[in-house]
């Protein structure tokens, strides 16, 4: 169950902080804090960015598709298909069906970079298969 909330918030305050007009662009896990409180878990994100009003290169699926490098390994199935759910119902304006399909390759475009700081990234893994 503790889980389970954490990734609700994860996935609600990605939601907010994109909303608000915020990116990470680095958005790992070593880039996250969470804080624990009576009302529950809540995410500290170190390092967030806001964009300017042109559109930049590292935006909000950038964002989840850093997130999803260590998905299979920080993530069961189940929550990263809640993490996904909450985090589209949670958008203002919630994403379109390219939305999971976007997230899988940009994460397939950053393995490559990622390789050498993170080895154990399965470059074959598709989050896709969580949904």
């Amino acid at each position: 169950p503790a889980r389970a909330a954490l990734a609700e918030e994860l996935g609600r305050s990605l939601a907010r902080l994109h909303a608000l007009g915020f990116v990470h662009r680095d958005l790992f896990a070593r880039n996250l804090l969470v804080e624990t409180g009576p009302a529950g878990p809540s995410i500290v994100f170190l390092d967030a960015w806001r964009g300017g009003p042109g559109r930049g290169l590292r935006g909000p699926i950038h964002d989840l598709a850093c997130l999803m490098l260590d998905g299979a390994r920080l993530f069961s199935a189940g929550e990263q298909r809640l993490l996904l759910r909450t985090y589209r119902t949670a958008c203002p304006r919630p994403p379109g069906p390219d939305f999971l399909p976007s997230i899988a390759r940009a994460r397939a475009r950053l393995v490559p970079r990622e390789r050498g700081r993170h080895p154990e990234i399965a470059p074959d893994w598709n989050f896709l298969d969580a949904e």
